[in-house]
């Protein structure tokens, strides 16, 4: 049996044997059912209403009336209550945060909320002691913003603090609770260090989000990255927003998330702004929002002046759409099509990715995040990124036109013939890319879906050149021992092509996450591109022909089929290229030397 308890709204399921009995009997046994049994049985009332007769919620600000004698009238044998309180919350109005409503019709009240931080001592109360200060629920710490209206402002002021001149600027400007005095009014320092006022909290708003660069709304939790360049993003860090600091430039192409709104009191100034925080790795930093943006690609396609932070930010190239000319499609995949063109007299390549599936969330950063890896990459067998071009209904990623095949055509259509000196080279020079994105890349980067399909080969000068950025990440190499790493480490979802995923990818941790690509998932994937190449067999046999057959021949420890038919001189590093466990795996560079 499981007893149902109510914590600060936060509901938990007990062991009656870890409980003491206090009044009443215990709740239907049953577990949740039980529990549902017996609310049913006492519903709580739709509607608590203080002694004025305004609605109490969950979270509500209250207040006890002034009179004492009849508090203690309608208090009498409330668990909590002591005539010893009358001084603090009657006479001294101190206000309270209301925590749950009873099926009673009381309601219970967190009485040292405001002056101690402490929701934990609470007091059960009848709603008829009470009258509703506020429905916003404000500690001390957070931030509220002051009415603009003045009028307004004045007049709810009036016996809450008095009115000076210099106030005028601060109007619907920030400021941080610094504590609660006696009367509930909120204290606040402002323009000055020292300079304590007192506001009615009725003529504040609290600050729940605030606008970023993009004009958008961002609240705790969100997601932003930096929007700007690294000069703006300096500029804009006055000592207001946090100041400037060694580690603010690793934050560019990051994706952060905030974690707090807040204004920085400590600052004299007559204009106070929003500063929000974000977390990166295992610090925290103050940001200016209008150094930040909801994701990588911002506003409308379309819009000019996204066009020129888009370029200055990442120092992209970006092309008017008027200079391409898509003339043939080549290919499709999951990233968008491709189409042999034009741009102005130079054949290129365009993956062409629809405006409706990158309007929001993480397949939009994704894909932009494929032109800002491609474009930093500088290596002769990568193929060559040229830019980008942006339109309100597609978005365009334009790349040198490599005249040939790729390696699944050249391996199972055969689509172009090699020699096994030529294979050999071709094998060197992927290799060495991946090597090259493993060690000298700054920041290295996993290329994450390394796979026949992936490696082309010029008609003319058979040399391989390796594309498809499209899943990529920039690689932040840390110890899986601690728990702020699990994020960097572990995802909820797979990402690669399946057939040449490592096998460690595919096994779920006991929290259901798969181990996110590394260096040596890569190598894993490279080793099995490689084993095909040499072999020309399907890695896992012919036969593997469902998702079941493919899943229980990865799950095996012996070596893919397809190891076995690689050339002598080659069969041993492939075997270890493609071992269970990824410590027994070459790296890049090795396997770089094994084919030179």
């Amino acid at each position: 049996m499981q007893v149902g308890s109510t914590t600060n709204n936060v509901s938990f399921w007990v062991n009656p044997k870890a409980t003491r009995h206090l009044t009443g009997g215990l709740p239907q046994s049953g577990g949740p059912n039980g529990r549902q049994q017996a609310a049913a049985a006492t519903p709580p009332p739709k509607v608590i209403k203080d002694a004025m007769g305004t609605v109490i919620h969950a979270g509500t600000v209250v207040s006890f009336i002034k009179d004492a004698d009849q508090v203690q009238r309608l208090q009498a044998g409330k668990r909590g209550w002591s005539d010893r309180l009358l001084p603090l919350l009657v006479t001294g109005r101190l206000p309270g945060l209301v925590t749950a409503l009873k099926a009673d019709g009381d309601i219970e009240v967190a009485a040292l909320a405001f002056v101690a931080d402490d929701r934990e001592t609470v007091i059960v109360v009848n709603p008829s002691a009470v009258t509703v200060r506020s429905q916003k629920t404000i500690l001390r710490g957070n931030t509220v913003t002051l009415l603009e209206s003045e009028t307004d402002f004045r007049a709810l002021q009036q016996g809450h603090g008095s009115w000076t001149d210099d106030m005028s600027s601060f109007l619907g400007k920030p400021i941080v609770i610094q504590f609660f005095d006696r009367d509930g009014d909120i204290v606040a320092m402002m323009g000055k260090v020292g300079n304590l006022r007192c506001f009615n909290p009725k003529a504040t708003n609290k600050v729940e989000k605030v606008k970023c660069r993009d004009g958008k709304d961002v609240a705790i939790g969100s997601t932003v990255r930096v929007g700007v360049s690294l000069a703006d993003f300096e500029k804009l860090q006055t000592e207001q927003f946090g100041g400037w600091g060694s580690r603010l430039p690793e934050l560019v192409d990051r994706t952060l998330t905030v974690q707090d709104i807040s204004c920085k009191y400590q600052v004299e100034t007559k204009s106070p702004a929003c500063t929000i925080k974000v977390k990166h790795e295992d610090r925290h930093f103050w940001l200016n929002p209008m150094a930040v943006t909801t994701s990588l690609m911002t506003g409308s396609a379309g819009s000019g002046g996204h066009v020129e932070d888009l370029s200055r930010q990442h120092d992209l190239k970006v092309i008017p759409f008027e200079q391409i000319k898509l003339e043939k499609k080549l290919g499709s995949g999951a990233f968008g099509t491709v189409y042999l063109s034009k741009w102005s007299v130079t054949r290129c390549a365009v993956k062409q990715i629809a405006a409706q599936d990158i309007i929001e969330g993480p397949e939009r950063d994704r894909i932009l995040q494929e032109a800002v890896t491609h474009s930093r990459l500088i290596h002769p067998h990568i193929v060559q990124f040229i830019g980008i071009s942006l339109q309100p209904t597609f978005m365009y990623i334009v790349l040198k036109c490599v005249d040939g095949f790729n390696l699944d055509e050249i391996i199972f259509e055969r689509k172009m013939k090699l020699t096994d000196a030529e294979k050999t080279v071709i094998a060197g020079q992927v290799c060495d890319v991946i090597r090259y994105l493993h060690e000298d890349a700054r920041p290295k980067v996993i290329h994450q879906d390394i796979k026949p399909s992936n490696v082309l080969v010029e008609n003319g000068t058979k040399q391989a050149l390796i594309t498809d950025f499209g899943i990529s990440r920039l690689a932040g190499h840390s110890p899986a021992d601690t728990l702020s790493n699990v994020t960097k480490l572990y995802s909820t979802t797979l990402s690669g092509t399946v057939m040449y995923m490592a096998p460690e990818l595919m096994k779920p941790n006991d929290h259901g996450l798969h181990r996110k690509p590394n260096f040596e998932s890569d190598i894993f994937a490279l080793g099995a591109t490689l084993a095909e190449f040499f072999s020309g067999r399907r890695l896992y046999g012919d036969d593997v022909n469902d998702m079941t057959t493919l899943l229980n021949r990865k799950a095996s420890s012996a070596p893919p089929f397809a190891v076995d038919h690689v050339p002598v001189p080659y069969r041993a590093v492939l075997r270890r290229s493609l071992a269970s466990e990824p410590g027994g795996r070459p790296t890049a560079g090795q396997l770089v030397q094994a084919f030179s």
